[in-house]
């Protein structure tokens, strides 16, 4: 007998009654997938924006530079690279994010240059903060 003698002996009633261990809700788990599912469509959808409007672009690329097609296509593929990435559970989803954060930083400077508007300035700071939050995320739940 392999019980201890300081514990009350249980009755069938009470083992039967007892309630079984409930599994946590996976809250990060489902945020993985809902962002990943989100930026996938979103990045998707951009791509096949994007297709449509390519002649239109390549030919005011001529006059502008700054609105050639092929600037629009790195930040599309990188949004489809991280959706991917954090639906397949890697812990390398904010690399791409990351490329694509740093690009439209670069280009927005590049169009702009040090007297960025202040929207530039606001949406850079987000996909930083998102982005650290997608490294704490994944970081913290998928070394386990």
């Amino acid at each position: 007998m392999d019980r201890n003698p300081y514990e009350p002996p249980q009755t069938s009633v009470q083992v039967a009654a007892s309630p079984a261990k409930a599994l946590p809700f996976p809250f990060d788990l489902v945020l993985r997938v809902v962002i990943g599912a989100a930026l996938c469509l979103l990045g998707a959808s951009s791509l096949v924006w994007l297709h449509g409007q390519w002649d239109r672009l390549a030919d005011l690329a001529i006059i502008q530079p700054s609105s050639s097609p092929w600037l629009f296509l790195v930040p599309f593929v990188a949004m489809i690279l991280t959706g991917v990435a954090m639906l397949m559970r890697s812990r390398f989803a904010f690399i791409p994010f990351g490329v694509y954060t740093v690009f439209c930083a670069a280009l927005a400077w590049h169009l702009f240059g040090w007297h960025q508007p202040r929207i530039f300035l606001l949406a850079f700071g987000l996909q930083l903060a998102l982005l650290a939050f997608l490294v704490r995320l994944l970081s913290r739940n998928l070394l386990r």
